[in-house]
């Protein structure tokens, strides 16, 4: 498992305490991830689609390379707030590629008049059309990659939702560690997340997009 130093211990610490809440509340994406792939498989991945993967994404898949396939009618593994899918570095990639596809650039596209996708936005957890991204082509000076969220609606595609990927993942540790989310089963086994009580999620975080 391998990582950029200077900002993968950070997002490491972080995803290892989210990692506990999933434990404690009994959820089904903690037995059901994937082993990490090193810095250079991602890459080697990456090569094909002229990518440089920003650090906080590398020691995302570098502690573990999303979660194992869902079998047919069975819940997807979800992070927990704002249903997120845990992505692989391979699931980011072909989900950039499809976007590409779908949303793509013409010539005078105006991002704020007509969406597209742009070469560098890379997502790496979806939920249907909602698509948290960072832009490999920017960081701070720190190395933290801002991350951006992508809608059916396409507003404000371009404001940055949290700081860093590490500030995300804290976010979502926090809402849990509130006990703000629960996971529900049914009798068939089915399992999923869903908030306690909507209204107790602080207003800010239902904006953002991230809860």
């Amino acid at each position: 498992m391998a990582w950029d130093k200077s900002t993968g211990l950070d997002v490491v610490r972080a995803l290892t305490a989210l990692e506990v809440q999933w434990q404690r509340l009994g959820a089904p994406i903690a037995t059901a991830l994937e082993p990490g792939i090193s810095s250079e498989e991602i890459d080697r991945l990456a090569a094909p689609y002229g990518l440089a993967i920003p650090g906080e994404l590398k020691a995302l898949w570098g502690w573990h390379d999303g979660a194992r396939a869902v079998a047919p009618g069975r819940h997807r593994w979800t992070v927990g707030p704002g249903s997120y899918e845990f992505l692989s570095a391979q699931g980011s990639l072909e989900s950039y590629a499809f976007n590409r596809r779908v949303h793509e650039e013409s010539p005078g596209d105006d991002p704020l008049q007509d969406p597209y996708w742009h070469r560098t936005w890379l997502p790496f957890m979806t939920w249907e059309a909602k698509r948290l991204y960072v832009d490999c082509d920017r960081t701070d000076q720190f190395g933290a990659s801002p991350v951006r969220l992508v809608t059916w609606e396409w507003e404000n595609v371009q404001v940055d939702r949290a700081m860093s990927v590490a500030q995300v993942i804290r976010i979502w540790t926090w809402l849990l560690e509130q006990d703000l989310y629960r996971v529900v089963r049914d009798d068939a086994g089915y399992a999923w997340w869903e908030p306690v009580e909507w209204s107790r999620v602080p207003e800010f975080l239902r904006r953002s997009g991230l809860a």
